[in-house]
């Protein structure tokens, strides 16, 4: 028996040493591969962007080649945070919307100024108006209206029509302190000419109720360059009279709607008249 133990004994240590040699052998678990940066091109690209920046406002890149940029072959939650803070070191921001539901080959805008979509965009400025009165949004925001029930216009603050003139305000409002308010809403954004239309609105209605006592409130769905730059370059007098508000709304959740107001401390934070932004 002894020379078959010996024998027994051989072949289970070669059997073990020839699975250790395959383990050792073996490959190696998968590693997250990282992309290497190249300092050196991301350098030139940022320059190159900020310059595009500086003479239009924006510039376009694609999704893709802003987080292969920062060295990200994908975007998660920690990718998008560190590409943002990334951008605006350098002064130029990305609505973060824009950045996280942005198909991965299409291109999105580079701004110098944090423009922002808080909520869902309403296809049609119309859709808006009739969720801002059917609703009741404009109690939030301190504000109150004589609208119908029937569905017309006939006696109502929307659609409002001031004497000797052929305008029509979206709406027509009065707050607690008994002012009354022009109101007008941009379901996307707005710009210079929503800011002269609401002041000359407001001019309308001192002239229909023979008073001064008459402030605006401007609404829309993002925070942009242009209306900032039209608010921005208001004398101090008329910055009082006009408050500049970016809805945030959720097409899951509609009841919980909200109203953000982009102030002049945020504007002026953000831009500067000498820029060319």
């Amino acid at each position: 028996m002894s020379p078959l133990f010996e024998k027994l004994k051989s072949l289970f240590t070669r059997s073990i040493g020839h699975s250790a040699d395959i383990v050792k052998a073996g490959k190696s678990p998968k590693r997250t591969r990282k992309v290497k940066r190249n300092t050196d091109k991301e350098l030139q690209t940022i320059e190159q962007m900020k310059l595009i920046v500086s003479r239009n406002g924006y510039c376009s890149i694609k999704v893709k080649s802003l987080f292969q940029l920062y060295g990200y072959k994908q975007r998660g939650h920690s990718n998008v945070l560190q590409v943002r803070e990334c951008l605006e070191r350098e002064g130029l921001f990305l609505c973060r919307k824009a950045m996280t539901d942005t198909n991965w080959n299409k291109n999105v805008r580079i701004h110098s100024f944090p423009v922002e979509r808080l909520g869902d965009i309403f296809n049609m400025e119309k859709e808006m108006e009739d969720a801002f009165a059917i609703n009741h949004w404009y109690k939030l925001l301190g504000l109150e209206m004589c609208l119908p029930v029937d569905g017309t216009d006939h006696m109502s603050d929307r659609q409002f029509k001031p004497d000797g003139t052929k305008d029509r305000l979206d709406f027509k409002a009065t707050d607690k302190e008994g002012n009354h308010v022009v109101v007008e809403l941009k379901h996307k954004d707005g710009d210079n000419r929503l800011v002269e239309q609401a002041l000359r609105y407001r001019t309308h209605l001192m002239n229909h109720y023979n008073t001064d006592r008459v402030r605006c409130v401007i609404i829309t769905g993002i925070r942009c360059l242009h209306t900032a730059k039209a608010l921005y370059a208001l004398p101090l007098q008329e910055r009082e009279l006009i408050r500049w508000y970016v809805y945030n709304w959720d097409i899951l959740r509609p009841a919980d709607i909200s109203f953000v107001e982009v102030t002049y401390d945020f504007i002026a934070k953000h831009l500067t008249m000498d820029s060319n932004c």
